[in-house]
Order: C-alpha cells, then sequence, then structure tokens
C-alpha cells in the first residue's frame, strides 16, 4: 500500500514538501526525529526543505535563556525568508515541527500536514511563563485550523489537540512511534554479563535506568529520594540517568541533593549516548523507572519494553495507553517512598521481574513501524487524491 502510494505520487508529479528544523538522515535520531525518520525514511521522492536555522546543538554555548529566546522566537522571521521557496512547490505540504505551524498562513490551495507532538508548551509543566504561553497559542497554534490533516503520537494528545485547540477530531490521526529497525531488543543473560564488564559495571550490582531529560515533569527529584530509601533495603545498586538536562539549574540541582542524600557513589549522570550505546544500557539494567508526570507518548517506554525490561512508571498522561498492563504503576507519583517499594519489589522478586519484562516485550510489538508507515501514507494519499 505505501510502495503504491508514493509510486501515485510520482506520476501524478505531487511530491510532498516538508518543512522541517533538522535533518533527520544524521546525528542522534530519537524522539520526535525518529518518529519523522520512521515514517519518511523509505520515501524518496519527497522534496525536502531541512533549514536549520539555529541548531540544537550549536545553541550549547549560550546561556538557557539565550537558547530559549533563539530557538522558540529569532529563527521565526528567518523561516520566513524561505516562504519563497516553499511556495515553489506544487504538491502537498507536511510540516513536522510544531514550533513551525505559522507556515502555513502562507500556504493556500495545497493540501497542508502538520505533526504536532504533544502540548507540554500549553501545559502547566512548560518553561514559559503564562504570557508567553498565550503568543504561543495565537501566533503559532491558533493557524493550525487551516492544515487538512493534524497528526499526533498518542490518543492522549490527540484529545489534548482536540479540546485546547479546538480542532474538529475528525482531523485528528494518531500515528504512534515505533522500535525503528528493531534497534532495541532483548540479548541472552551469558551476553548481558560480558557487555556489562565492557561498560564497566559489576555483574553483582542491580542497575536502575532512566532515560529521558531534567525536566520538572520527569520527576526525577522525587526518583532520587526514593533511591535514597531503597538504599536501607538493597546496597548494591546503581541508579543511571541518560540524558540531557534541558532546563535551567536543573542538573546542579539534582547533583546537589545526590550529595545531600549520600548517594554519590550510587548514581551516575551521562548526557549523551548515540543510539547502539542506548541499547546497550537498557540491556544491562535491571528496572527501567519513569515517574513521568507528563508525556505526548514516552519513547523511552518502547525502548526499555522492546529491550524486554521490566519497567516502573505511572499512570499519567500517555503513558497507560503506551504501556497498558506491562508496567509496575505506582498510584502517588511524588511519593518517593512509594516509589522505592515499587522498585524493590520488582528487584527483590524474580519471578514479578520476569512476568513484567515478557509483558514488556510482548507489549513492544504492538508498535510495528511498518503498520504505522502505512497509516500515515494511507491518511497522505487519501487528502491528496480525494
Amino acid at each position: 500500500m505505501m510502495v503504491m502510494g508514493t509510486q501515485a505520487v510520482q506520476e501524478q508529479d505531487k511530491k510532498l514538501t516538508i518543512i522541517s528544523l533538522f535533518d533527520w538522515e544524521t546525528g542522534n535520531i530519537t524522539g520526535m526525529k525518529r518518529f519523522v525518520h520512521e515514517i519518511l525514511e523509505p520515501f524518496d521522492s519527497a522534496i525536502c526543505y531541512r533549514k536549520i536555522i539555529v541548531s540544537e546543538r550549536g545553541g550549547r554555548r549560550f546561556n538557557q535563556f539565550l537558547r530559549i529566546v533563539i530557538n522558540q522566537f529569532l529563527y521565526i522571521p528567518f523561516q520566513l525568508l524561505f516562504v519563497h521557496r516553499i511556495r515553489k512547490a506544487t504538491g502537498p505540504i507536511l510540516i513536522t515541527s510544531q514550533h513551525l505551524i505559522h507556515q502555513i498562513r502562507f500556504l493556500r490551495k495545497r493540501t497542508k500536514f502538520v505533526i504536532i507532538f504533544d502540548l507540554i508548551d500549553l501545559s502547566i509543566y512548560t518553561r514559559y511563563p503564562k504570557p508567553m504561553q498565550q503568543w504561543l497559542l495565537q501566533f503559532l497554534y491558533k493557524a493550525v485550523k487551516k492544515a487538512d490533516q493534524v497528526i499526533t503520537i498518542s490518543d492522549y494528545s490527540k484529545s489534548e489537540i482536540i479540546n485546547k485547540l479546538k480542532i474538529d477530531p475528525a482531523k485528528v490521526k494518531v500515528i504512534y512511534i515505533c522500535n525503528e529497525l528493531n534497534r532495541f531488543r532483548p540479548i541472552a543473560k551469558k551476553d548481558r554479563d560480558k557487555l556489562r564488564s565492557k561498560l564497566g559495571f559489576s555483574s553483582n550490582k542491580f542497575i536502575i535506568l532512566n532515560v529521558g531529560s531534567d525536566q520538572p515533569r520527569k520527576n526525577i527529584e522525587t526518583l532520587i529520594k526514593a533511591l535514597a530509601l531503597l538504599k536501607e533495603s538493597i546496597h548494591d545498586f546503581i541508579f543511571i540517568k541518560i540524558g540531557e538536562p534541558q532546563w535551567p539549574g536543573s542538573r546542579d540541582r539534582l547533583l546537589a541533593l545526590v550529595r545531600n542524600l549520600e548517594l554519590s557513589h550510587d548514581v551516575k549522570f551521562i548526557n549523551y549516548t548515540d543510539e547502539n550505546q542506548l541499547a546497550d544500557f537498557y540491556n544491562i539494567c535491571d528496572v527501567f523507572v519513569m515517574p513521568s508526570l507528563y508525556e505526548g507518548f514516552g519513547v523511552p517506554l518502547i525502548e526499555a519494553m522492546a529491550s524486554g525490561i521490566p519497567v516502573v512508571t505511572t499512570k499519567l498522561t500517555a503513558i497507560p495507553e503506551i504501556v497498558e498492563n506491562a508496567a509496575y504503576y505506582i498510584n502517588e507519583p511524588k511519593c518517593s517512598s512509594e516509589l522505592a517499594s515499587a522498585i524493590y519489589h520488582v528487584i527483590s522478586d524474580p519471578s514479578l521481574s520476569m512476568d513484567l519484562a515478557a509483558r514488556s516485550l510482548k507489549q513492544s510489538q504492538k508498535f510495528d513501524p511498518k503498520n504505522e508507515r502505512q497509516k500515515f501514507w494511507v491518511n497522505i494519499n487519501k487528502l491528496i487524491y480525494q
């Protein structure tokens, strides 16, 4: 179906123009980039405008405030300079960044698709003050009503888009993020022990893993407090936190908390790792813990489940939709004692751990890249040729 759709686009000279802030063919492909890569990678006839006005990694040289200003505001007038290039395209338009939705205002008489991953920017967990949220809503998200279709990544995000942006429900389609190329998968115990040794970790320690940023919605502070309580029962563990801070002062505060709780020898922060090594970290851990307060999807959940790892998480936002019955849920996300108890039960009970691992692997198989990619192209072609 997908191949036929691609041929039809070629035959009728209706090439898809892609407007994006990043090149999904290079660098570390995670989260939003992975989603775009999954659904567009086989489509070789697309005309791709992938101008990176402010690169994500280039922004590191600025302080956090300047990064916010530059990334969220200053690129907009620069993007307007490329409108004439967009207007040259005769076919449909796909906007892959929700912060470029304003481009729709300049696109008439063409089929327009927009990807919106979540509405964290309009939630209580945003880094933006209220006036800036209002600006985002009025300038960016108001334009989304001009789209022919909005693509999002979970039913939870769909409901938020419908309710907060007042979009016709029929316009919003859900396409899940998947375990592309089976990059994340289980390995045998003997290989696991070798891998631990290769990465410099003892086979006698329990390894607790978290992948993501330090943003407040990730709830890492509660997790670190839970580790201090867990240490009263289990001494031989190490917590590995992979992911850049992405929030002003967050890493300094977490490191101070680690020192105050005397966990410096039990906690390891890793800012960045490529996807192949990230898969290795999933394979050496005993439990994956994600006490998040808000997720539009939760990509690390798919990675952990596809690796056959027991998952401890919350019941908030999109998480139960993605994990279903394949996790050990906590009821009070801010309760460090409940989180510590959950981690302890999974680590100390081999039968529970094995059961959760099996359910994780089974649940991950529901996110098939081929199926989701086909859903995407069916929606695209239906609107182009209706």
